[in-house]
């Protein structure tokens, strides 16, 4: 029972980051793609990333159905504490049995394909790295630690300003 808990708790937690994460994507920028980059690759890395993307937010609502379908009834607690109620429509459903049969496979299947996903995305980071020596990786790790920098000048500024306004004579906290 523990696992089944933990597996419908993280798996409620994943889709709500995917969901906040891929309306911060649609609204945001994304990387420039490499110069030189073959057609069928920026297709394939597009096609793995919607997978990614759809996998994490469809397995959720496979496992909610798969648990609404249970014969068991228990219910599903968010850390213990917010109840998630089942679905009415399969709990109604004379065909229960059947739609958590289905359910269940499907999320067996979309959790291989997942994993199938990213694997062949960390396989085409690491050969566009190692072997056609681009600067993918650069760029995102570039892009992390101008993110890192700026965290850290902002922190200072902050760190200044609150002793400025309170009068206090201070000298840098690097010396």
């Amino acid at each position: 029972m523990q696992f089944r808990n933990s597996s419908e708790r993280y798996g409620l937690v994943i889709f709500g980051l995917v969901a906040i994460r891929l309306f911060w994507r649609l609204g945001g920028t994304t990387p420039a793609r490499p110069d030189g980059l073959p057609r069928w690759q920026a297709r394939a890395a597009d096609a793995v990333h919607l997978s990614l993307y759809a996998a994490l937010l469809i397995m959720p609502l496979l496992g909610w159905i798969i648990v609404s379908a249970s014969p068991l009834g228990i219910p599903t607690l968010i850390f213990g504490k917010v109840e998630i109620p089942h679905l009415a429509f399969i709990l109604d459903s004379p065909d229960k049995q059947l739609i958590g049969s289905i359910a269940s496979w499907a999320h067996w299947v979309l959790a291989w394909a997942a994993s199938l996903a990213v694997i062949c995305h960390i396989a085409a980071a690491l050969v566009h790295h190692l072997v056609m020596k681009g600067a993918t990786m650069a760029v995102c790790a570039r892009r992390q630690s101008d993110h890192m920098a700026g965290d850290a000048r902002r922190a200072d500024i902050q760190w200044r300003l609150f002793h400025i306004q309170r009068g206090h004579c201070f000298r840098s906290r690097r010396s």
